[in-house]
């Protein structure tokens, strides 16, 4: 049985990916030792957990020495949206790589060092750019998580520019099409947008939060939480690559995934849990 690792990727996420793929997780690449790795090792990859660009740049050298040793055959990266410049359109594979902040400095660094790795060492690369995926076991301070766990505890709810717009993707979506990409991509390199399409602003998921949850929390307007040189005004992706390539199209809207996130909320409050 081939062997499957996850690594730098956001914790919360590791519980979906292993309900539908069987993965052994490491938080960091270095404490694994890849001289011990089976050959044909497929590396789920993210760049969380990586405090500095030294740190960086010393995992990308092991996974190139990994690489180097014939122990990897495919790597699946979860990358981001941030690697694009921003724009007020959709934003599509092919538009220009050119972060403006650090998340995406870090992971345009991870892609073009698998670029060479995939020239260079043969393997299988598909790099997946995330587009704001939430869902259950993901807590403040990311946007949803503090949303819905405000309206629970009916605490008050500090937020920047409400007219901003993301694109939410329900994490069993990205899910199936990391699964899609194990399962069937096998050579090549490969990017695809990782996002549900629609445009949602920061104001609209609220006022979608609240019909969900049936509660309500005051809204508190705070300059310190707009920083323009982390913030997008519009992000949007343009997913038909995946839906022409791969045939992945996501299945659950917003109000389903916030309704199904905001029970997992519910449970984390309730004592003993």
């Amino acid at each position: 049985m081939k062997t499957t690792l996850a690594t730098h990727v956001d914790e919360w996420m590791i519980p979906h990916i292993q309900k539908k793929i069987p993965v052994e997780y490491s938080r960091r690449f270095e404490t694994l030792d890849f001289l011990k790795m089976s050959r044909d090792v497929t590396l789920v990859l993210g760049f969380e957990y990586c405090e500095d660009l030294f740190m960086l740049a010393r995992t990308m050298d092991l996974l190139r020495l990994a690489a180097k040793s014939g122990r990897l055959s495919k790597v699946i990266f979860l990358s981001s949206y941030t690697v694009y410049s921003p724009k007020s359109s959709p934003y599509n594979e092919s538009d220009p790589v050119y972060p403006c902040n650090y998340a995406g400095v870090r992971a345009a660094f991870v892609e073009n060092v698998l670029r060479y790795l995939y020239s260079s060492s043969e393997i299988s690369v598909t790099v997946l750019r995330m587009f704001n995926p939430y869902g259950p076991y993901m807590s403040s301070p990311y946007l949803v998580g503090s949303v819905l766990e405000a309206l629970a505890s009916k605490k008050k709810l500090r937020i920047g520019d409400l007219q901003k717009s993301r694109d939410f993707l329900y994490v069993a979506d990205l899910v199936s099409l990391i699964s899609l990409v194990h399962k069937e991509v096998s050579e090549g390199f490969h990017v695809f947008n990782a996002g549900s399409g629609e445009r949602t602003t920061i104001g609209e998921l609220i006022e979608q939060s609240r019909r969900v949850t049936g509660e309500d929390c005051e809204i508190i307007f705070d300059a310190e939480k707009i920083r323009p040189e982390c913030d997008y005004d519009f992000v949007v992706a343009d997913i038909t690559r995946a839906k022409q390539q791969l045939g992945w199209e996501p299945s659950i809207g917003l109000l389903e995934g916030l309704s199904l996130t905001y029970q997992w909320v519910l449970g984390r409050q309730r004592p003993g849990v």
